[in-house]
């Protein structure tokens, strides 16, 4: 028996909750019941990961609800999912950060709009950068503008995911990523100062990539009809980005994800990804 909370193996039974078992962890001080469920959950990791991969695989909170009928003879309200994956996107995203992927330095940075009734106006500008061989995407982000500090932001997130400066940034013509390279990138040492590509008018090609990941990103994201609340989408955009990077096989890779490409060491499913989050998260600090 392991603790549920960092893995250890001090562990002792400690009377019985509604006729199950429960454990005391010496280590960490945690109670937990038997079973695989996560910590302070009700149902089991394959259940919750089934419906999390459903979810960013297009389906919406009630036709999951359905499927984990059918599949587990489980009955959930759709209320119940959706806290499931904005609980365990946020989780997710922290193991994502900690990750360090070999990409191969070539940058494509595009935005999109997506709606959100939250904040001023009914869309939002959700800004992303794709490594161009790997198809790894290094850093999402959104917000209510479409300018220079929005475009500072994304490079601050990309430097901050992939731990390295690019070898080359590709960008279309709008204006902010000239200056969010010049802020954020840009050496007086020609060494350290990555190749900047800007590509204006459509069709040129060069970030047909990027311009690709918004379709999908839209096609997943449909069932919802529009985001309500800013912190939900910022969750939900977080899971999809542990989704397209560690979860969802790749046609133009073969049949892989980009964290194989990218040689990251995470097996591709949500339940892996869940049970090493939640270790990671409640694992006390040496």
């Amino acid at each position: 028996m392991k603790c549920r909370y960092c893995g250890s193996t001090h562990v002792v039974k400690n009377g019985r909750v509604r006729g199950k078992q429960q454990y005391l962890c010496r280590a960490c001080g945690h109670q937990f019941l038997e079973g695989d469920a996560p910590p302070r959950m009700k149902h089991e990791v394959k259940v919750i990961a089934t419906a999390i991969d459903l979810f960013f695989e297009g389906l919406s909170t009630r036709k999951i609800r359905r499927q984990l009928m059918k599949i587990f003879g489980i009955k959930v309200s759709h209320v119940t999912i959706w806290r499931w994956i904005i609980k365990f996107s946020q989780l997710a995203g922290e193991l994502l950060l900690e990750l360090t992927p070999e990409l191969s330095g070539r940058w494509q940075a595009d935005e999109t709009m997506l709606p959100c009734r939250d904040g001023k106006g009914l869309l939002k500008w959700v800004w992303q950068i794709m490594d161009e061989e790997t198809r790894w995407l290094v850093a999402l982000h959104i917000s209510e503008n479409r300018d220079a500090k929005e475009a500072i932001a994304l490079f601050k997130k990309g430097l901050k995911f992939a731990k390295a400066k690019p070898k080359v940034v590709i960008t279309d013509g709008l204006w902010a990523y000239g200056k969010a390279y010049r802020k954020v990138l840009w050496s007086r040492y020609k060494a350290r100062r990555p190749k900047y590509m800007k590509f204006a008018g459509l069709g040129s090609g060069m970030t047909n990539r990027i311009e690709r990941l918004h379709g999908t990103l839209k096609d997943k994201t449909k069932p919802l009809r529009g985001f309500k609340k800013m912190w939900s989408m910022e969750a939900i955009l977080t899971g999809w980005m542990v989704h397209y990077n560690l979860v969802r096989p790749h046609g133009a890779l073969n049949g892989r994800t980009p964290g194989m490409v990218a040689n990251v060491d995470i097996e591709p499913s949500w339940e892996f990804i869940i049970r090493e989050a939640t270790y990671r998260h409640y694992r006390p600090p040496s």
